[in-house]
C-alpha cells in the first residue's frame, strides 16, 4: 500500500495525461480561407472527431472504475502506467 492521498495523486497524475492527450490534438485552419481548401483537410476533421470522443469515453471509464479502488498498490500503479501509455 501506497502512502495516504495516493489514490487522489493517482486520479490527479491521469487527468493530466489525459488533458495533455486532449490538448496534442491539432486542428488548423486552412492556409488558403476557401471552402475547397477546407474540404482538403478532411482526414484531419476526422482523425479530430474520432479521437475526441474516444479520449473523453476512455477517460470518463477510467474514472468509473477507480471510484472502486480503495487503497492505490504498487499493481494499481503500474497498470494504471500500462492503460495510460496505451490510450
Amino acid at each position: 500500500m501506497l502512502p495516504s492521498g495516493g489514490l487522489e495523486r493517482l486520479t490527479a497524475f491521469s487527468d493530466g495525461v489525459f488533458a495533455v492527450l486532449i490538448t496534442v490534438l491539432e486542428l488548423r485552419p486552412p492556409e488558403i480561407p476557401t471552402f475547397a481548401a477546407l474540404l482538403a483537410l478532411w482526414p484531419t476533421w476526422l482523425s479530430y472527431g474520432v479521437s475526441y470522443p474516444f479520449i473523453a469515453i476512455v477517460w470518463a471509464n477510467h474514472h468509473h472504475v477507480l471510484r472502486h479502488a480503495a487503497e492505490v498498490t504498487t499493481g494499481l500503479m503500474w497498470h494504471n502506467f500500462s492503460h495510460l501509455f496505451s490510450v
